[in-house]
């Protein structure tokens, strides 16, 4: 958390924080984000929507823009195959 507090206090001058898909519940609040980038994708799409939503929480004044990395022929490409079946 003390490093979710340096991310959030507006004078501090770091601006990246690497996180996993499973790192939720335990309450984040990135209102001071507004990129997403995710690389590490998940067969289960509400994981992704719940990184989502982490930086969409109440307070976020800035318009939030999210990338999905997917590399063709891998893992990763079967699990958005079966998110889009699903």
């Amino acid at each position: 958390m003390k490093m979710v507090d340096r991310l959030n206090n507006p004078n501090n001058n770091m601006k990246i924080i690497l996180l996993s898909l499973t790192a939720g519940g335990v309450g984040l609040n990135l209102v001071w984000a507004n990129h997403l980038i995710l690389l590490d994708l998940h067969w289960n799409p509400q994981l992704e929507k719940q990184a989502q939503d982490r930086i969409y929480r109440d307070g976020q004044e800035k318009p939030v823009f999210v990338y999905k990395f997917i590399m063709m022929n891998t893992i990763e490409k079967r699990f958005l195959d079966l998110q889009e079946k699903k």
